[in-house]
């Protein structure tokens, strides 16, 4: 973790080189950070938070990811990032709250039981059919764009 100081120039920095900051958080205290940094006025909304689920992350249960959508600040986009057999529970939950997600072998290499998930884009698909099958549309990049509030991307 980073001390209050390094953190404020660290997104100052970002901003000035036009970087959106993700917030990756671990437990629902780590909260306190991103509110620090908004009273601050270091950030510009919409704030993106990922918060893990399992793992090293904050216990994987639907009442954690429902505390924290509700503890982020408004403006906030919370990421639910599920890591082992704890992915896709966590990622419904996220999905039905409304929220995003994040999927594949960096959180957890089986797809089933005992069954080891042959690529990212077996993970991807699984996690679009379940966003399908309770009513949410996947955005396209376009849009991702827009509600995290960032613009058109850069060229090199």
């Amino acid at each position: 973790m980073m001390a209050p100081d390094e953190a404020k120039y660290s997104v100052e920095l970002m901003n000035e080189y036009g970087i959106k900051p993700e917030f990756e958080m671990y437990d629902i205290q780590d909260v306190k950070y991103l509110n620090r940094l908004i009273q601050q006025g270091v950030l510009d909304d919409p704030y993106w938070c990922s918060m893990l689920f399992n793992g090293n992350g904050t216990v994987a249960t639907p009442d954690m990811v429902i505390q924290a959508n509700n503890v982020l600040p408004g403006k906030s986009l919370l990421n639910v990032i599920g890591v082992g057999a704890a992915q896709f529970p966590m990622l419904a939950m996220g999905i039905i709250l409304g929220q995003h997600v994040r999927v594949g072998l960096e959180d957890n290499v089986f797809y089933g039981p005992h069954r080891p998930a042959k690529s990212n884009a077996e993970m991807v698909e699984r996690v679009v059919r379940l966003a399908e099958a309770l009513g949410r549309r996947v955005a396209t990049p376009e849009e991702a764009r827009q509600m995290m509030g960032l613009g058109a991307p850069r060229s090199y």
